[in-house]
């Protein structure tokens, strides 16, 4: 099954049907088909990307937003290495498929859309299934929203609102750093300050407006 959902063995099955009236067992196989098209039903209309692959990391599924996420159509995907749907250079453990398989792992990386572009997203691995049927699923979640909103507050905690520049609390930071660094090196930091004479003088006399110019 594309989804991985674990399939009855056939003495199961016989063992169940021989001690089952026949209405029970129609029963049991209209509510297993029920859940079965749920469960397709929730994969292909979840709002995150997601994916079904083997334990050879080949793709067996993909939902409309897994489409949508990667540019590319579900035939196109199906068969394909998982790997080369995202940028993977700098991380040993998903370039050898180890974190893939590691059921309930999360971490960040950027996904590749057919255009050449990369969307950071959150990929967390799930696994259904039992034995030979289980079957590994990747939930994709695009954060582009979230970086952005972490790349504000960066900006407010950090820098001046006016000049853009690292505030004082941050210079310092960045001044210990390029200190402790050159020291561990044997270099050296240049240190280069700046001043307006009587800028008090603008702000009083023309008003912090002009001196924001200024």
């Amino acid at each position: 099954l594309a989804l991985g959902f674990p399939a009855l063995r056939l003495r199961g099955i016989y063992l169940a049907l021989a001690h089952l009236p026949m209405r029970d067992i129609e029963r049991a196989i209209d509510s297993l088909a029920e859940e079965r098209l749920r469960s397709r039903q929730m994969f292909a209309y979840a709002r995150d990307g997601m994916l079904s692959f083997d334990d050879y990391l080949r793709i067996k599924d993909v939902n409309k937003a897994g489409e949508l996420l990667f540019g590319r159509e579900r035939d196109a995907l199906i068969g394909q290495p998982l790997q080369t749907l995202f940028d993977i250079a700098g991380s040993n453990a998903l370039r050898d498929g180890h974190l893939w398989l590691e059921t309930g792992s999360a971490f960040e990386v950027s996904a590749r859309n057919s255009d050449g572009s990369l969307v950071p997203v959150e990929v967390s691995i799930g696994r259904v299934g039992e034995r030979k049927d289980v079957c590994r699923v990747a939930v994709i979640r695009n954060i582009t929203e979230r970086r952005d909103a972490e790349s504000d507050l960066n900006l407010f905690v950090n820098y001046d609102s006016l000049t853009r520049l690292p505030n004082r609390d941050y210079f310092r930071e960045l001044l210990s750093e390029a200190l402790f660094r050159a020291q561990r090196r044997g270099g050296h930091v240049g240190l280069l300050f700046l001043d307006l004479a009587r800028f008090k003088l603008v702000n009083d006399s023309l008003g912090y407006a002009v001196g924001d110019k200024l």
